[in-house]
């Protein structure tokens, strides 16, 4: 494979895209105002220019909202990422030293713990004082900076994920963070991790890292239009859920206040009752009385009923939140193609970072890698982060937010795929060896039922064991 090729290939393509997202956000812009423009000529008879100003400048406005709430939020570059995700920072803290110089000898016998546990930093006097998980981590990633040629960015861990998984973000060097997950840590080999960091360092060498976050800054703007529409519509749909509820609660307090009737009401009632079939003396008399109360009732509650259909035809009959729904309908339309954009960029990032790790480590460490995500029954999800769909196209692999590896919304390439452009022959020979362990596995599965449908439960496990030997 020709990597360096490769890597232009990769990075001419990637660089379309910039213009494409681009002409999206402005063909988003030019059907809002056609779309517009089209509706009042309908109902207006004519085009009202200040009204398609207006609409440009809250379309755009809306967009330019979104990203500085954004942007401010990303003040801190990479360490706002992780700590939106919730990362540990591995902590080299040197600040001990000055204080037991300034104290002179006769403090230092102080017993000063070499390691410090805390839910934000694991903070050690010397690297040689991690734990031995951590300091392979961060020996690997002092190693790959040197080779890259960049500073050694601020690492990070996600303590709580046991997906295989990682990736790094920061406006320029001094805010660059990697994280990797502790499942990348507890299961990847020396190799492995070696090709996982080498793929972050790709990301760093390209510019990767920080037009992720540029990337970022701009979906939010899409994403505010989004829930400035959502939120209309709910408000929208809770107004006449409200409407809805008043007519109802009249009905329920008229027929409360006919059931909740005082003691000297009911034997009012009753004495009417009573004098009004005083006189009946045959069955018919008393069926033709009770026919007749039943058909006062009847009719009392056709004609509340008659009330709530008419109302609700007048509900029905005014107009349609056109605005509403044009709102939702461009909002929704914009996330879609901006996802969509997102991802098609990062598909080709990711094989551009792949190249980019076998050239800094000069090996195909990164196989070992995608191999033992392949294999691992978690794999590259991860469960613990909130914002995963906003945040999925900074992973190393697809953390299980977009929809599967085929799909146009996937965040990243297949496995595969991955693999494939790496050593296409190396990646033949490893998928032969998973489906002949698949069938094998397969076939131990029926001879385990077929033994167990036999009545014998204990034969196949015994046979099993002394194949494996």
């Amino acid at each position: 494979m020709d990597f360096f090729g490769e890597q232009r290939t990769r990075t001419q393509r990637s660089l379309l895209l910039y213009g494409l997202f681009f002409l999206i956000v402005f063909a988003h812009l030019a059907v809002a105002l056609g779309i517009m423009a089209l509706l009042l000529t309908i109902f207006t008879g004519g085009i009202y220019h200040w009204v398609l100003i207006l609409v440009a400048i809250w379309t755009i406005g809306s967009f330019v909202i979104g990203s500085f709430l954004e942007y401010r939020r990303l003040e801190a570059g990479g360490r706002a990422i992780a700590q939106r995700v919730g990362g540990v920072r591995l902590f080299i803290d040197h600040s001990q030293d000055a204080w037991e110089h300034s104290q002179g000898v006769a403090h230092q016998h102080e017993p000063i713990p070499k390691v410090r546990f805390s839910a934000h930093h694991i903070a050690v006097r010397d690297e040689r004082d991690f734990p031995p998980v951590y300091r392979r981590y961060y020996e690997i990633a002092q190693q790959l900076a040197i080779a890259s040629g960049v500073r050694m960015p601020i690492l990070y861990i996600l303590p709580d994920e046991q997906g295989i998984n990682g990736f790094v973000a920061g406006r320029h060097s001094q805010d660059m963070v990697l994280v990797v997950t502790q499942g990348a840590l507890d299961k990847l080999s020396d190799e492995g991790l070696y090709g996982l960091i080498g793929h972050e360092y790709g990301h760093i060498l390209h510019g990767d890292a920080t037009f992720n976050l540029q990337l970022m800054v701009v979906l939010a703007g899409l994403q505010l239009l989004y829930d400035w529409s959502d939120s209309i519509n709910n408000f929208g749909a809770g107004n006449q859920r409200s409407h809805q509820n008043s007519h109802h609660n009249y009905f329920d307090d008229a027929v409360n206040r006919r059931n909740l009737l005082s003691q000297r009401a009911v034997d009012s009632h009753a004495r009417s009752t009573e004098s009004q079939t005083a006189s009946f003396t045959t069955h018919s008399e008393w069926v033709s009385y009770w026919q007749s109360q039943s058909q006062s009732q009847q009719s009392s509650a056709k004609s509340q009923s008659r009330w709530l259909q008419n109302n609700n035809k007048f509900d029905s009959q005014a107009p349609r939140n056109i605005w509403t729904l044009l709102i939702h309908g461009l909002s929704f339309s914009s996330m879609a193609s901006a996802q969509l954009i997102k991802h098609s960029f990062n598909r080709q990032r990711e094989l551009l970072a792949d190249a980019t790790s076998v050239q800094l480590t000069r090996s195909p460490a990164i196989m070992a890698t995608l191999k033992a995500i392949h294999q691992d029954s978690l794999g590259s999800r991860l469960t613990s982060i909130a914002d995963i769909n906003g945040l999925s196209h900074f992973f190393f692999a697809s953390s299980g937010a977009d929809l599967g590896d085929v799909s146009w919304f996937a965040t990243h390439p297949s496995l595969a795929e991955r693999m494939s452009a790496i050593n296409a022959n190396a990646y033949h020979d490893f998928a032969v060896k998973v489906a002949k362990e698949k069938r094998i596995n397969q076939q131990k599965i029926k001879e385990i039922y077929e033994q167990r449908r036999l009545g014998d439960w204990g034969v196949i496990k015994v046979n099993s064991l002394s194949k494996n030997k």
